[in-house]
């Protein structure tokens, strides 16, 4: 097998998707880390911190330069009172 050149034709585009990840992590059995039983002292001196959310985001943009593709994950927490 050996190397050939190709002509490709891409169209732009720009494509991004948000996805809440808790439904997910709690069908995953992660359920104690939204209530007050999570134990998070090894990231928190606060024993009473919790996650209140959990969201995915990622993008890719392709256009003449190249493609640029995004992601990141992010958690909310909150204290309980």
């Amino acid at each position: 097998m050996g190397y050939r050149r190709v002509g490709l034709r891409l169209p732009k585009f720009d494509v991004s998707l948000r996805y809440g990840l808790v439904p997910t992590m709690q069908a995953l059995g992660l359920n104690v880390v939204f209530g007050g039983g999570a134990n998070f002292t090894g990231i928190s001196e606060n024993a009473l911190l919790t996650i209140s959310d959990a969201v995915h985001k990622a993008a890719v943009e392709v256009n003449e330069e190249g493609t640029v593709a995004t992601a990141v994950t992010g958690l909310s927490n909150t204290r309980i009172l």
